[in-house]
């Protein structure tokens, strides 16, 4: 099943290769990136000739560490995982054909009181912020998933504490040279 991914990874033609060279990237330039898994179920679950046709079919999203709003971590037993992530959006408005509209939306992905993954998209109106409604977090089987399908990766560790740019003090340096310079 990873060929599918390696082609197209976000589902709009980005190969993972490519995917990998945006992350790094983004992680040199600003010490971290998120990416979210996603795989649409509808309530029967996903069966293998679903994926075959290219009904339903895995993606990985890639997001900037200015979209990755708010987090939080709880531990249970002796791990530490993430029980709450909040990712800015934005989304199609209105597309007459020429013009494309977009708005604002929060995807919210937590675990809920009994611990199980669950997602909800909020979306900004002129009368505030509208909940469109929360959806469990499942498995291709339909099982409700009991982590959060999103990872941190960051030029120190791989996890929620926000690490330093790994070419911050290059580009100090090259600040410095510059003054120097217009001086």
């Amino acid at each position: 099943g990873i060929e599918l991914l390696a082609e197209d990874v976000s589902g709009g033609g980005v190969s993972l290769a490519q995917q990998a060279k945006d992350a790094l990237t983004e992680v040199l330039i600003k010490g971290r990136v998120g990416l979210l898994a996603d795989f649409p179920v509808n309530a029967e679950g996903v069966s293998k000739a679903d994926m075959l046709t290219g009904g339903v079919r895995p993606t990985v999203r890639l997001y900037q560490a200015e979209s990755i709003i708010n987090w939080r971590t709880v531990t249970v037993g002796a791990i530490t995982k993430l029980s709450l992530v909040v990712l800015s959006e934005t989304y199609t408005k209105a597309d007459d054909g020429y013009k494309e509209e977009c708005g604002e939306q929060l995807l919210i992905l937590r675990l809920n009181d009994d611990g199980l993954a669950e997602s909800e998209v909020v979306r900004k109106t002129d009368n505030g912020w509208v909940s469109q409604g929360i959806n469990k977090i499942t498995d291709n089987s339909g099982k409700q998933l009991d982590t959060l399908p999103f990872l941190f990766a960051g030029s120190e560790n791989n996890d929620e504490v926000i690490d330093d740019s790994p070419i911050y003090d290059i580009a100090q340096i090259n600040i410095a040279h510059f003054r120097t310079s217009a001086d």
